[in-house]
C-alpha cells in the first residue's frame, strides 16, 4: 500500500503572482497513485502527467505543491478548496461545471479487461457485460460513467474497491470477471506485479464518451481566474514547444 504524502513539486524563487488572495491561498495540486501517469518514486512524485504539470508550473513561473491521496479524497479536496488543482482527471458532463479545465496532460483510452484463459466471458456490448462481475473504484469516472449512462448498479453488476490495483489483483485471483482500465496503465500495473501482459486481454473498447478522451489538469471552480488563465497559457506553450510530446514519448516508448 502506498504511503501517501506531499512534496514540493517546484519552488521557483522568481515566481510572482499579483493576486492578494492567491498569496494567502497558494496553489495546491492533488492527485492519486496511478502509474505511469503519476506515482511515488522514493520521496518524490513523478510520472508522465506529473512531468507535464511540473513543466506547466515552470513555464508559468508558479510555485506548487503536489499532494498524493486516495482518489476520492483528492477529488473532494479539489471540489472544496480554492486554488486547488487536480490531475489526471477525465472530463465528463457531470464534472464540467465543477472545475476550471486547464487542459490535457496525458493520453487515455479505456478497455474492459479479462483473464485470457476465461473463454467463457464474451462481451460484445455493455449489456453483455452486465452478465458478469465487474471491479469498480469508488468515485472513479469509469464506474460513475457506467452507472449513470448504462444502467450498471453497485452490488449487482459492480464490486467497489478504492484502488484499481486491487481490481487487478482480484482479476488475477478470479474474484472478479473483468474491470475497465487503460492499456498504458494496465501494462504498468502488470509490471509492478511481475505478471505478463499475456495473462489478460481486452474484451471491449470504449470509442465514445469520456472513457475515450485524454486526461486533464483542472482547477477548483472558485479559484482565481488570473491563475486559471496563467496555467492554461502555460500548458498551451508546453504542448506547442514540444515538451509535452517529448514527455509522452519518454513514457510510451515501450508501449
Amino acid at each position: 500500500m502506498i504511503n501517501y504524502f506531499c512534496i514540493a513539486a517546484l519552488l521557483l524563487s522568481s515566481a510572482t503572482y499579483s493576486s492578494a488572495t492567491y498569496a494567502t491561498n497558494p496553489l495546491t495540486i492533488v492527485t492519486e497513485d496511478w502509474p505511469p501517469f503519476q506515482f511515488a518514486e522514493g520521496e518524490r512524485i513523478t510520472g508522465m502527467a506529473t512531468e507535464v504539470v511540473e513543466a506547466v508550473l515552470q513555464e508559468a513561473q508558479l510555485q506548487g505543491e503536489i499532494a498524493m491521496y486516495p482518489w476520492a479524497r483528492a477529488y473532494n479536496l479539489a471540489l472544496r478548496d480554492k486554488n486547488t488543482a487536480i490531475y489526471s482527471l477525465a472530463r465528463t458532463n457531470e464534472r464540467e461545471h465543477h472545475f476550471l479545465w486547464i487542459g490535457e496532460v496525458a493520453p487515455y483510452k479505456i478497455h474492459l479487461w479479462k483473464l485470457r484463459k476465461r473463454r467463457d466471458i464474451v462481451i460484445n456490448t455493455l449489456e453483455d457485460a452486465k452478465r458478469y462481475k465487474m471491479g469498480g473504484v469508488y468515485k472513479d469516472v469509469k464506474t460513475e460513467y457506467l452507472i449513470a449512462n448504462h444502467g450498471f448498479r453497485t452490488g449487482q453488476h459492480i464490486y467497489i474497491v478504492h484502488q484499481d490495483m486491487l481490481n487487478l489483483k482480484m482479476l488475477l485471483g478470479g474474484r472478479i470477471d473483468y474491470f475497465p482500465h487503460g492499456e498504458v496503465d494496465m501494462k504498468a500495473k502488470l509490471r509492478q506485479l511481475g505478471v505478463s501482459l499475456d495473462e489478460v486481454e481486452q474484451v471491449y473498447t470504449f470509442n465514445e464518451g469520456p472513457l475515450s478522451k485524454d486526461l486533464y489538469l483542472a482547477l477548483n471552480i472558485e479559484s482565481d481566474q488570473a491563475l486559471a488563465k496563467k496555467l492554461t497559457r502555460a500548458l498551451e506553450k508546453v504542448r506547442q514547444n514540444g515538451t509535452y510530446e517529448r514527455i509522452r514519448k519518454k513514457y510510451l516508448k515501450e508501449e
